[in-house]
């Protein structure tokens, strides 16, 4: 890896009005006229740029040196999302020529808070171990927007803390947890770049808590979630729920004593499989009488893995209602596994085959059925089936480690998922540990 120089002559931006870096990261922008410049490779090589804020319109980059060119597009990007832009040899200098739609993009550059942070080029090399760096970022990099993204993350530290290196992971988790949480308040930005102190804009926000409450179980911010989460019922369903707002209200359960948000996060649970299980098929969401994103990959994985985690924690046996739900989770992921693919991944729809996978699903759905099988309820195939999918991971990452082809955030909408779009995401990076965990796990009974 190298460092890149961003030299901006034009006077510079502003940054996006109202809105606050990811965990105050310092961030510079890259817009029109800015120069890129790095010591040349001999070989080809990846810049790598991640982004500060959250994108909710079109925005493309026309980057050039010389007779090459290359049309970036962050447009609706998420925050803390990574692109790779494949730069030839020989190249050491590379200008913006034209911006579209926007005046700038601003790219995460904080080396004093993240040594290891974008911008940088990458030489790209045969024989490198890119699974070692894939643990290497994930360890250090994945900083991301405190909610479901960054929940996801913190997941892959837990997963990997109870089967590996316990002193790794723990450390990582702590310190990803430090950019945004002290003794007394949770500050952190939205999905649109406002700053929250111990509040929420969205429900699946949540998710990071149920780390924060086997580590740190008696923070106020515990309590603040559990009130939250009693008091923001909802008419609609969304599949994430299972994941970011059940389990959540689970192990918060399980540290305070509580059985009424036991009672609480299974009825979450039986609301969204009223909702969203449908003829055979799971829905990412239900709102008033539609229902959205038939068989979606990541839909499905939060659904599974969601219910199986949940699962876990109450105990497949501990009541009919549990055993019941174990039943219907064991013909959901005997159904999802008829769709696997060749190389062990699934269709970002599995209506629609022969596109690009979606490797943010398809990590989260192989998860699943390795804690299904774990738990009992599923056979020794499910897992033969998570190896495969880890394997067919491993053919999308970056010569940094960073996970590619997950399909990308929704804020384009559904019409969106239906093309063959993929992008390098933090909760990509978090499903894939968490599924690393779980293979692990099994490998050492």
């Amino acid at each position: 890896m190298k460092p890149v120089q961003i030299e901006n002559t034009n006077p510079l931006p502003q940054t996006p009005e109202n809105q606050h870096p990811l965990a105050g990261l310092a961030c510079v922008p890259i817009t029109n006229g800015t120069r890129i410049r790095f010591d040349p490779m001999a070989g080809e090589a990846t810049l790598v740029v991640g982004s500060a804020f959250d994108k909710r319109h079109p925005c493309r980059l026309t980057l050039r040196s010389g007779d090459w060119s290359h049309l970036l597009d962050v447009g609706f990007c998420s925050i803390a999302q990574r692109f790779h832009i494949p730069i030839p040899a020989g190249i050491c200098e590379i200008e913006v020529e034209s911006m579209d739609e926007d005046k700038s993009f601003w790219a995460i550059s904080d080396t004093a808070r993240l040594p290891n942070s974008v911008p940088a080029v990458w030489a790209v090399e045969a024989g490198v171990d890119r699974l070692e760096r894939y643990f290497d970022r994930l360890e250090t990099d994945c900083i991301a927007e405190f909610g479901w993204m960054g929940g996801c993350v913190l997941e892959a530290y837990d997963a990997l803390a109870g089967v590996a290196d316990a002193v790794r992971w723990n450390n990582a988790r702590d310190r990803w947890l430090g950019f945004f949480l002290d003794d007394q308040h949770l500050v952190y930005q939205d999905r649109y770049g406002r700053q929250c102190v111990d509040s929420y804009s969205i429900i699946e926000a949540t998710l990071p808590i149920a780390s924060v409450v086997r580590y740190r179980p008696h923070h106020p911010i515990v309590d603040i979630t559990a009130d939250y989460l009693r008091n923001s019922a909802s008419k609609d369903a969304t599949c994430e729920g299972c994941y970011t707002v059940a389990y959540t209200l689970l192990q918060i359960a399980a540290s305070r004593g509580r059985s009424d948000l036991i009672d609480l996060a299974f009825n979450e649970l039986s609301h969204r499989r009223e909702k969203l299980f449908f003829e055979g098929c799971i829905y990412l969401r239900h709102h008033g009488t539609h229902r959205t994103y038939r068989n979606w990959a990541r839909g499905v994985g939060w659904y599974l893995l969601g219910n199986v985690k949940c699962l876990g924690l109450v105990g497949v046996d501990a009541e009919p209602r549990w055993r019941e739900l174990a039943d219907h989770i064991a013909e959901r992921v005997a159904w999802a596994m008829r769709f696997q693919r060749a190389d062990g991944l699934w269709d970002n729809f599995f209506d629609e085959p022969g596109r690009p996978p979606d490797t943010a699903g398809s990590a989260g759905i192989a998860a699943a059925m390795v804690y299904a099988n774990e738990l009992g309820f599923v056979g020794a195939e499910a897992v033969t089936a998570a190896r495969r999918c880890w394997d067919g991971l491993a053919n999308h990452l970056f010569v940094d480690g960073w996970l590619g082809g997950t399909a990308p955030s929704n804020k384009r909408g559904e019409e969106a998922q239906h093309g063959i779009t993929r992008a390098s995401e933090t909760f990509g990076m978090g499903l894939m540990g968490t599924l690393a965990g779980a293979l692990r796990m099994t490998q050492s009974r």
